[in-house]
This record gives C-alpha cells, sequence and structure tokens, in this order.
C-alpha cells in the first residue's frame, strides 16, 4: 500500500498533490486555444471536465480522453488509444508530455497544456478556477460560478468538500491502520451530513445557483455508491438511500447541459476494482446499481 498512496507514521494517508488549488491560477488567452488531459476515472479530471462543460468553453479548451491501462504506460498509468492520439506530441503516454514538457516527478492528470505545447497547469483546482473565471470568446455560458457576494461562502464549502469528502474518501481507502481509518469515514460521514442539511435548504452548495462548489463536489458523489462506499469505506451507506437531498441535487447537476456525458461511472468502477490490487485482490468488479 506505502507504494500506492504515501502513509505517514501513524498509517494515514498523504496525498502528494493537494488538488485543493495554489492559489496561482493561470490566466486563459482569449486568442488562446488549450488541450485538457484527463481521464474519466480520475475524480480531479472530472472537476476540470465539467468546468469545460458548464462554461460551453469546448471551443476554447479540447479534452483529450486518457486510456487508464497501467499495462501500456510508464509512470502514473496513462496512456492514449488509438481512438484519441495524443495531438499536441504524439506521444505514446503522459509520460511522453511530461517529457516534452521538461516536467519532472509524479505524472498526474489533468494537465492543461496550450495548443503550442506550452505548460499551463497540472493542479486540478487551478484549472477549475482559471475556466470558472475566463471572460472571453470560446465559452458559450457567461454565468458567474464564482458572484463577488458568495466568495466567502464558496470558499468554505471549497475547503470543507475537499478535507471531508473529495480527500476523505482516499484518506480512507488508502489508510492502513484503524485509527486513522476510522477518522477519515467519520469526517466523509460529516460532510455528507453538512452538505446534505444545506442542500434541503437551496438548490445548490452555496445556494440557488450552481457555483464553483458544485463543480468540486459531484465528481466525488458520482463515484460514491458504485466505488468508495463499499471500496474505500467498506459502508453499506449510500447517497442514493441515505442522503436524499443529495440524490436530488445530482439529479439537478446531471440535467445540466453536458454534464451527464463528463464521466462513465460504470467503467471508473471497474478501473478502481481491477487496478487497486491491495484493496480488491481478486480484482472481481461488483454488480453496479445505476440511477
Amino acid at each position: 500500500m506505502s507504494e500506492l498512496a504515501p502513509q505517514t507514521a501513524d498509517g494515514a494517508y498523504a496525498r502528494p498533490a493537494p488538488q485543493r488549488g495554489t492559489g496561482a491560477t493561470p490566466a486563459l488567452d482569449a486568442d488562446g486555444a488549450y488541450v485538457l488531459y484527463a481521464g474519466n476515472a480520475c475524480p480531479w479530471c472530472h472537476r476540470a471536465k465539467l468546468a469545460v462543460a458548464v462554461r460551453g468553453a469546448e471551443a476554447l479548451v479540447r479534452v483529450v480522453e486518457l486510456d487508464d491501462d497501467p499495462a501500456k504506460a510508464r509512470r502514473g498509468g496513462w496512456s492514449f488509444s488509438a481512438e484519441c492520439p495524443d495531438p499536441v506530441f504524439g506521444a505514446a503516454d503522459l509520460k511522453g508530455v511530461y517529457d516534452e514538457l521538461g516536467l519532472e516527478g509524479r505524472c498526474t492528470a489533468p494537465l492543461l497544456v496550450d495548443a503550442s505545447g506550452g505548460f499551463v497547469s497540472n493542479e486540478s483546482g487551478d484549472i477549475v478556477r482559471a475556466l470558472v473565471e475566463y471572460a472571453g470568446p470560446g465559452a458559450a455560458s457567461d454565468a458567474d460560478l464564482r458572484p463577488e457576494a458568495l466568495r466567502g461562502a464558496i470558499d468554505a464549502w471549497n475547503d470543507e468538500i475537499y478535507e471531508s469528502i473529495n480527500n476523505g474518501v482516499y484518506r480512507a481507502g488508502f489508510a492502513t491502520r484503524q485509527a486513522p481509518y476510522e477518522r477519515a469515514v467519520a469526517d466523509v460521514f460529516a460532510g455528507l451530513e453538512a452538505v446534505d442539511a444545506a442542500l434541503a435548504r437551496t438548490a445548490f452548495v452555496a445556494g440557488d445557483a450552481l457555483s464553483e462548489a458544485d463543480l468540486r463536489l459531484l465528481p466525488t458523489i458520482e463515484r460514491f455508491d458504485a466505488s468508495y462506499a463499499p471500496l474505500f469505506l467498506r459502508t453499506t451507506k449510500t447517497i442514493r438511500d441515505d442522503y436524499p437531498h443529495i440524490a436530488a441535487w445530482k439529479r439537478r447537476m446531471r440535467a445540466l447541459p453536458g454534464v451527464a456525458d463528463t464521466v462513465d461511472v460504470a467503467a471508473a468502477a471497474r478501473s478502481y476494482y481491477t487496478s487497486l490490487f491491495p484493496l480488491n485482490p481478486s480484482g472481481i468488479v461488483p454488480v453496479l446499481v445505476t440511477d
């Protein structure tokens, strides 16, 4: 497990890349064109794809779907398929893209580059913020996902969602001792209770309009029942049965233009169950109940 997920001395998962945002949000050029490398299984990639979808920014950002086949890829496990090759460098895998960019360290996705092959960002929080704040041609929707009056609430929700839910499920799944596992599970359920209570009052997380906080929450919620609850948290609690307001919100989110096409939940579950050997040595993928 220590090779799969870095550990603290007490057996807690220590995420090497925070995925919360660095505060150095890249400014996208209105005259530019960009390529987003993203994999279906990865929730951090999903939030970036959601930002593209809800802004209607497909003319600005081309999403390149990565193939999560560790047998074909070098470090990081992401490669390209014949159906979706690398349009910028012609690389065989994401490691090849990182090499072309001169980047060292872990080969993580999402990765945003400009069409000429210049590095923009590989931190999902920064990519989401850049797309949320972008004002210019190539984005069909001019919806304000960070209105001035709600920025405090949105940022507070972003922090809560990341700590207790987005990263909480991984802290539970990758813990190697009982105490940090139990702490993580308690955090996840406390976070879900808080979100469910908020969504009992408003249509979206930070109010009655879609915001950045919703984009950060949805990737975990989409994967929760199929993957995180049974495999990471080892619990029978589900969004579908135990958090009615989150379940209703998820249906509202899926109804927004482009959102339902941003993830294949069944394919993501297959990736989790077959690639995370320490958590599922048999590699058996359960029969999934879809909603």
